[in-house]
């Protein structure tokens, strides 16, 4: 057996486990908790199996760390290796450790505090308020000499009388380049002077409220691109929002909501977005376009989560939206992509009926591909075989 430096074992193993994907880039259809997590969790099994493992894995193992429970608070509390501090990079908060409450085993956890000990911290997340739990939390204002120069993504989910806390690092946070928010922010004092965001390039809106929509209207953000919509089933509130913003947007993705079908968001998007690049959505839950141009969109991202109702495939809905794409409407439109790459589209990719939608994609030189890049090739003969059920396996 060849024996094997350790840090020649351990590159093996990094490049066997899932990439960490601690980054503040617009990513479409963005969901990588599970990623991260996995990666820990091998990680940490790691660092067990001698010292030489230890030293060279414990970088990674300290890139993200939960700050969930009394144990994990108290150790971050009594940790005095300045270089395990250095390597945290991303930190995942409860909501109920951030918050006031008469029930608490501890004073809230202070971000500023947080990012004194930890200096390269630049991811936060703060997970939502459970349903399950009661609301017995107050808000909790931080000091105003608060600063977060190196955080770069910020994601806060909000709950009643929650709004202050959220400024507090919005205002000291020069740099941050992606923001997503969830939740209430109905504070119970007036709402600060508009925000101004220089360094933001993507804003996510998750499952909040109308009032703080109206709020976020006047926050000047003159770097935004990329927007990511998921509430609240308001369009005239988001009308609203992209007059202000819409001209600016490179990429508008609508998020994974069952009431994109109960009214045409994408219409309200394409008319308020006249230089949009990109367009994403969840293609069953997404109602399908009306008479609308957009001379200036390029891709359209179509993720298949919830494609099958009852193992069956929602035809009307998906014929209706690639008609759409083929049609005349979207005279730039070069490529649809498909997410995931492989999976839910694999058995609709097969069916003549999916076959014919292909073509006339084709027809327009607009190219189909999966996610991972692979080109979906087309031929009239594929298309023939397929409708009279004589093409092989692996064709």
């Amino acid at each position: 057996m060849v024996e094997l430096p350790p840090e020649v074992w351990l590159q093996i193993i990094l490049f066997a486990i899932p990439v960490s994907n601690f980054n503040w880039e617009y990513e479409p259809f963005e969901g990588h908790d599970d990623v991260v997590n996995e990666r820990v969790k091998i990680l940490s099994s790691v660092v067990l199996v001698c010292r030489a493992w230890r030293a060279f894995a414990e970088r990674a193992v300290y890139e993200s760390l939960k700050l969930d429970s009394r144990a994990s608070i108290a150790a971050l509390e009594h940790e005095t290796d300045d270089r395990r501090k250095a390597y945290v990079r991303r930190v995942v908060l409860s909501y109920q450790n951030t918050q006031i409450s008469p029930a608490a085993f501890h004073q809230p956890i202070d971000p500023a505090r947080l990012f004194k000990r930890l200096p390269n911290l630049q991811i936060l997340i703060r997970q939502p308020l459970h349903l399950r739990q009661k609301q017995g939390y107050k808000y909790q204002s931080y000091a105003e000499e608060s600063s977060f120069p190196s955080l770069k993504r910020l994601e806060w989910w909000g709950g009643n009388g929650d709004v202050t806390s959220l400024d507090d690092i919005l205002q000291n946070a020069p740099h941050i380049e992606h923001l997503s928010l969830g939740g209430s922010y109905t504070s119970p004092r007036p709402a600060s002077a508009a925000l101004h965001l220089p360094a933001l390039t993507t804003l996510s809106l998750q499952r909040t409220d109308a009032p703080f929509m109206n709020q976020v209207r006047s926050w000047r953000m003159p770097h935004l691109a990329h927007f990511v919509y998921g509430g609240p089933p308001a369009p005239l509130m988001l009308d609203a929002l992209l007059a202000h913003f819409g001209p600016q947007l490179h990429t508008f993705e609508l998020a994974r909501r069952i009431y994109f079908l109960n009214e045409d968001y994408i219409m309200l998007v394409l008319r308020a977005c006249p230089a949009l690049h990109t367009l994403a959505f969840f293609v069953n839950i997404t109602m399908p376009p009306g008479p609308v141009t957009n001379g200036a969109l390029r891709v359209v991202r179509l993720h298949g989560a919830l494609l099958f109702v009852d193992s069956v495939v929602n035809w009307e809905t998906l014929s209706a939206h690639f008609a759409f794409l083929a049609g005349p409407a979207l005279p730039a439109l070069e490529r649809v992509v498909l997410y995931p790459s492989h999976g839910i589209w694999d058995d609709v990719v097969w069916d003549a009926r999916f076959a014919r939608l292909h073509r006339a994609l084709w027809e327009r030189k607009c190219v189909l591909q999966r996610a991972d890049g692979e080109c979906m090739s087309y031929s009239v003969r594929w298309e023939l075989e397929m409708s009279q059920g004589t093409l092989l396996d692996g064709y």
